[in-house]
């Protein structure tokens, strides 16, 4: 483990840390979990310089003997202006919901898991589905750069495409501190002079991440943890490190899938040079004539993430519940499961809806050809009771929390903090991804379609949000089994089948087509577009099957 306070750069291994039971905990330990915090104590929070607390004090004095050589918990660590050293769900719209700066302050980098514990945590080193990756040899990380780079540099295709079983993969954008000239000005606040938090980039200073990383102690072969918040991210907070790769600058290689690309070369491993006990850390070109113009360090998070944001509730789909007295939202089996447990009522779906619109892209912005073909489809079902319709739809995985809780279907879009944001849980707050999938089902005002035409017709427009609205399809649901519980296992059993995500083959349009001909009974239901007929093939059956039962897809 390591400390990251301002300068400092101190490693540390923590051997009676107390041993957590999972992830969530780890979370619980970085003071993330979901909870509310007083105004007065934002207020305290929000005052520069940050110091560490008593408590923080306290916690390092009472870790092993080796924590001795940590920095002293006094070092103040001066937080940029508006910046929380910590990012709490707030009550108050007076506060943003972006909080986090930096991956790591003082706080973070004190020892919250033991190597023992870590390595409990820690699945099998998986076998890459493909790695053809060139280069081999010892020594440390940046010899190994020299080496490939003094003879023919040969291009690597090492971005190994490991098995998702394992867990999410993350790639990370690591930068220099002494050449932040480097940092895209996308990424970067030139105001407070630090990365800008929460950015798809995963940007963050070498310092502040080799710096926390924790070494396994394990027998056949050590393995690499980062332990901290990275760029700010909520759920990103135990990371293990699989490569390193590094961009060239001035170097351009065909490539029959992505086009043009930069030379890129894997300069450190797990499987090579991780094998051999050589700990990763930033590489530095030794030869003048080679530059670096990114260097990315691929992560894995938990093996559980490749169901669902928690390991106690796994399924990538959630249900915003905004009609409720006390709005909520619940991801994962728990959709089920605490509404069963709290006795609450469950309606059923009666009316099935698909419809289709443009996005709008605003009134000086004018749409390229793309654009003007690209629909996005959802469900709209109505219940039994009257009261409210929920909008079922299928997008980018953690496109909706990666995104400050912006939702089309709800007033408050554009407030500074919406209703939907406030009730995302911090687990569910991460970049989001083109690769895999998510199903959300918000619950809407309108009690009926005519209502949720007015809403439509409401932001129509291209200075609003929706263009080229139509409502193609409308019919009574046909299942037998059609209430809240039964609709929420089908969808359970439609992502945990399969949790890609294409926009060619399986989309928000063939997600849409396979509920509404499911629910309705329907047979000939097809996606909105002629583009995304040509591939789709109905996979409605994949709603009835536990998707527990299958190894993989199907």
């Amino acid at each position: 483990m390591a400390t990251a306070n301002k300068g400092i750069t101190t490693t540390t291994t923590a051997t009676e840390a107390e041993l957590l039971e999972s992830i969530p905990e780890v979370m619980k330990a970085l003071n993330l979990e979901e909870a509310t915090i007083e105004p007065a104590a934002v207020a305290t929070a929000q005052m520069a310089p940050y110091t560490t607390t008593d408590s923080e004090t306290e916690t390092s004095s009472t870790s092993s003997s080796s924590a001795s050589a940590l920095p002293p918990t006094t070092d103040a660590v001066r937080l940029p202006p508006g910046y929380l050293p910590f990012d709490y769900h707030v009550e108050s719209e007076e506060y943003h919901p972006h909080g986090t700066s930096q991956c790591l302050f003082s706080k973070y980098g004190v020892p919250h898991i033991s190597p023992q514990k870590a390595a409990e945590l820690l699945p099998p080193i998986p076998s890459p589905r493909r790695n053809v990756g060139n280069g081999s040899g010892s020594g440390s990380c940046n010899e190994n750069v020299v080496k490939k780079l003094e003879g023919k540099i040969r291009a690597t295709t090492s971005l190994s495409q490991e098995d998702p079983a394992n867990g999410l993969i993350y790639k990370a954008r690591i930068y220099a501190n002494n050449d932040i000239k480097l940092i895209p000005t996308k990424d970067w606040d030139a105001t407070n002079e630090c990365i800008k938090p929460r950015r798809g980039t995963l940007s963050v200073l070498a310092d502040d991440f080799f710096s926390s990383l924790i070494q396994t102690e394990q027998e056949d072969q050590p393995r690499w943890l980062f332990s901290g918040v990275l760029n700010g991210w909520p759920s990103l907070v135990l990371l293990e490190v699989r490569s390193i790769h590094v961009t060239i600058r001035g170097t351009r290689i065909p490539s029959i899938k992505r086009g043009i690309q930069r030379l890129e070369l894997r300069v450190w491993s797990l499987e090579k040079e991780g094998k051999k006990g050589i700990a990763p850390q930033f590489p530095v070109s030794k030869n003048k004539v080679v530059r670096y113009k990114e260097v990315h360090v691929k992560l894995r998070a938990a093996s559980w993430t490749s169901k669902g944001w928690s390991k106690s509730s796994p399924g990538y789909a959630w249900w915003y519940e905004a009609q409720r007295l006390t709005p909520r939202l619940l991801h994962g089996e728990d959709m089920i499961r605490i509404p069963k447990r709290e006795g609450e009522d469950n309606p059923e779906c009666v009316r099935v809806h698909m419809f289709s619109h443009r996005y709008a892209m605003g009134l000086h912005k004018k749409e390229n050809p793309k654009d003007r073909f690209t629909y996005h489809t959802a469900v709209l079902l109505e219940w039994d009771h009257q009261q409210y319709c929920t909008v079922v739809e299928l997008a980018l995985l953690n496109g909706m929390s990666g995104y400050g809780g912006k939702s089309n279907w709800f007033d408050d879009k554009n407030s500074t903090l919406p209703g939907l944001y406030r009730a995302i849980p911090k687990r569910m707050v991460a970049p989001w991804t083109w690769e895999y999938a998510e199903i959300r089902c918000q619950d809407v005002e309108a009690k009926n379609l005519l209502e949720f035409k007015k809403f439509i017709w409401k932001y129509t427009g291209h200075e609003h949000r929706f263009v080229d609205p139509k409502f193609t399809h409308s019919h009574d649901v046909r299942l037998s089994f059609r209430s809240k519980d039964h609709i929420t296992r089908y969808l359970l059993n439609y992502i945990g089948r399969d949790r890609r995500y294409s926009e060619v083959f399986r989309n928000c349009q063939t997600f849409s087509a396979d509920l509404y001909g499911f629910l309705a009974g329907k047979k000939g239901i097809e996606p909105f577009t002629y583009f995304n007929r040509i591939e789709y093939q109905n996979r409605s059956h994949m709603f009835l099957y536990d998707s527990n039962q299958y190894e993989q897809w199907q």
